[in-house]
């Protein structure tokens, strides 16, 4: 509410017409002053309700390392009475960052928009043995493989590794996907002389 200034006369009273407001926005306030032994007199002034501005709310970046499940950001503390907030670009899965937006707003509040980034890194693929491999050669090719389950998204690729004939080489089983950083492991593939039987 808003009130006249100065002091009333003796017997002379005012009347406010239309003079309270909460909400955001303006209105004209009438002060009506009358008595017996004077002339009414009437004054007008707008009262005005601004926005306010809404304040200990932050939205924080965030990283994660990747495992397959959706990740979003929130804000942090607590909304006034009639604020809601809505994001924007706040879910990600894969590896990469994104700007998120939390927006912020409310009949009686200026609005607030905050960003910050959502990142997720890649993950360490762990739980794989790559042993060594001794055959005794019988004319055919021998290979090697890692012992483990590949994660979803994640291949494996083998650089040198095929033996047929007595010897010894290393093999590399690269094992890479878009979510996981690269693994390698490598481990040896020989092939031993045989006996010759039967003479």
């Amino acid at each position: 509410t808003i009130e006249i200034s100065g002091t009333l006369p003796a017997g002379a009273s005012v009347a406010y017409e239309n003079n309270g407001r909460t909400n955001v926005g303006n209105q004209q306030v009438t002060a009506r002053i009358t008595g017996s032994n004077f002339d009414d007199f009437v004054l007008t002034a707008d009262l005005e309700i601004t926005p306010a501005t809404i304040r200990g709310i932050t939205f924080e970046d965030g990283n994660f390392v990747f495992d397959g499940t959706e990740k979003t950001l929130e804000i942090s503390g607590t909304l006034p009475n009639g604020v809601s907030v809505a994001y924007t670009d706040n879910t990600r899965t894969n590896v990469g960052a994104q700007q998120a937006t939390a927006t912020i707003s409310g009949d009686n509040y200026t609005t607030l928009v905050l960003n910050a980034e959502l990142t997720i890194s890649p993950a360490t693929i762990t739980g794989f043995t790559f042993e060594d491999g001794s055959f005794v050669f019988d004319g055919t090719e021998k290979t090697i493989e890692i012992s483990g389950t590949l994660p979803a998204g994640a291949s494996v690729a083998y650089e040198n590794n095929g033996r047929t004939n007595v010897g010894n080489q290393q093999v590399t089983a690269r094992i890479t996907g878009s979510n996981f950083d690269d693994f390698v492991l490598t481990a040896d593939l020989e092939i031993t002389p045989a006996t010759i039987r039967g003479i």
